[in-house]
This record gives structure tokens, sequence and C-alpha cells, in this order.
């Protein structure tokens, strides 16, 4: 397992749940939380951009990239990732950093954003 804590990472026990677009209305409210929350975790408030929904939904959906698998603690339900060709392990998803990176660059086009 990684070394860092994973208190700083969103959960990943539910990654892959979210096949479609769907008005606020109609999401329950902790599915609306937990995007929410990885809205937030990729730089960008989702009440205030909502138009980003599109981001966080394809990040949640993200396969893993070749050579990455998604470990389970045994002693707990915490995910992290394993490169067996590089030996590395993290707790957050390898492409993580990718939708940080077009969060970034989208927000960069509104004077008004901040990232947070």
């Amino acid at each position: 397992a990684p070394l860092l804590s994973p208190n700083f990472s969103p959960p990943r026990t539910q990654r892959n749940n979210y096949d479609y677009l769907v008005p606020d209305d109609l999401l329950p409210e902790d599915s609306q939380q937990e995007l929410n929350l990885f809205a937030n975790y990729l730089g960008f408030s989702l009440k205030k951009y909502p138009q980003f929904l599109h981001i966080v939904l394809e990040a949640l959906k993200a396969p893993l990239p070749s050579g990455w698998t998604e470990i389970k603690e045994d002693n707990t339900d915490n995910i992290y990732f394993y490169n067996t060709q590089l030996k590395y392990s993290t707790w957050e998803h390898p492409l993580d950093f990718y939708y940080k990176e077009i969060i970034k660059r989208q927000t960069k086009k509104n004077k008004d954003c901040v990232i947070q």
C-alpha cells in the first residue's frame, strides 16, 4: 500500500457508477454530494461551474492505463493503485493528474474562477 494516508483523495468505491449525465434534481443527494466532492478534488466548484460536470463524470469512469491495477486493502475499503511495471503505488487514480490539468486549463479561461 502507498505510504501516504488516503484521506486526501476522494473515495474510489463508486468510481464507475455515473454512466450518463443527469440533472441535479434527479441525482440522489449522496450521489450529488460525491460529485461535488470529486469536483473540489479536481480543483473547482461544481455549483459554480456546472458546465464542467461532464469532466467529473469522465474522470470517475476513467479506465486504468496499461500496467496499472486497482487494489482494495483487506482490512479497510480503501482502494489504491499499483503500477506493475514501475513497482509504484499511489492512492490517486493514475489519470487524476490529467483531469486536474484539464480543469486548470478550462478555468483559466474564466477570470472569476478560483481553483481550490
